[in-house]
């Protein structure tokens, strides 16, 4: 909103006008260094970098070294399709789960025997102790151990699996 700028002439009182003023803009107000100090960067016409300082472009990394950053939020894997919500599960792992959800997706019939399989595989293949919830409605505050979280959905159901213990 603008504010308003007072005008007057002589012996009459002032006047209250508003002023036109540009759209608010949403980037941050933009810093100017005083004029005494150098300039931290001098100024370039060219950002580019030569071939020789440029960086060479890694190997595709391990299943296992893959950061967390690397796990996709929309994958599909044996015509379901993956959504990952939120996870601290490392790469490897993290593609363990999808892939066993998606084989047991087409073996059972309903949601609690999905659960029931898949803690099972989870348990013989990765440790005791996982936990599945499975529903297209359901709220959950768990606890777990680090690296061993997750909550997606496949396809429109939506599954939650940890581990603790």
């Amino acid at each position: 909103m603008s504010s308003p700028v007072p005008t007057a002439t002589a012996g009459t009182p002032p006047a209250i006008t508003p002023q036109p003023t540009a759209p608010a803009s949403t980037d941050p107000p933009a810093t100017t260094l005083p004029s005494s100090s150098p300039s931290p960067v001098p100024p370039t016409t060219s950002a580019t970098v030569p071939a020789a300082a440029q960086p060479t472009p890694s190997p595709e990394p391990s299943v296992s070294a893959a950061p967390a950053e690397q796990i996709l939020s929309y994958i599909s894997i044996k015509g379901h399709d993956f959504s990952t919500k939120n996870t601290d599960m490392p790469y490897d792992l993290w593609h363990f789960v999808l892939t066993s959800t998606a084989e047991i997706f087409d073996t059972v019939s309903n949601e609690r025997d999905l659960a029931v399989s898949l803690k099972k595989k989870m348990d013989e293949q990765r440790g005791l102790l996982w936990h599945c919830a499975v529903g297209s409605s359901f709220a959950a505050n768990v606890s777990h151990e680090q690296r061993h979280f997750i909550y997606f959905y496949c396809d429109s159901t939506a599954l939650l699996l940890w581990k603790s213990g």
